[in-house]
């Protein structure tokens, strides 16, 4: 996987943030080990974002994942408590406009 570069407006940032603050909401990181990386990967990844660093490979495909869980939470195809959507919505427009940037890394997540 090549270097992930990304030029990102501040409503761009807070929207991934966010999104990376919700990801233990879909429920799918069970195990302690799993928690553990995902709260790490979640918390570099929020950190680089917020001094507009560079993500690793690693860092940007859990980003992917977490712009994808809030897209498909916005569009009622994964569940999410109802108050963490509430604040997710007014995130609705740079989610959409994130989500075909973000989607490729999925192909190539290695977490």
């Amino acid at each position: 996987m090549k270097n992930i570069n990304f030029n990102l407006s501040e409503s761009d940032v807070k929207a991934l943030c966010y999104a990376l603050e919700i990801m233990p909401s879909y429920g799918f990181i069970e195990e302690d080990v799993e928690a553990d990386l995902s709260f790490a990967l979640a918390a570099s990844s929020g950190q680089k974002l917020l001094l507009h660093q560079q993500l690793s490979n690693r860092e940007a495909c859990f980003v992917a994942l977490a712009v994808d869980c809030a897209f498909k939470a916005l569009r009622g195809e994964m569940s999410i408590d109802e108050e963490e959507l509430s604040c997710l919505r007014p995130y609705m427009f740079t989610i959409n406009k994130l989500q075909p940037i973000f989607s490729p890394l999925l192909n190539e997540a290695s977490f």
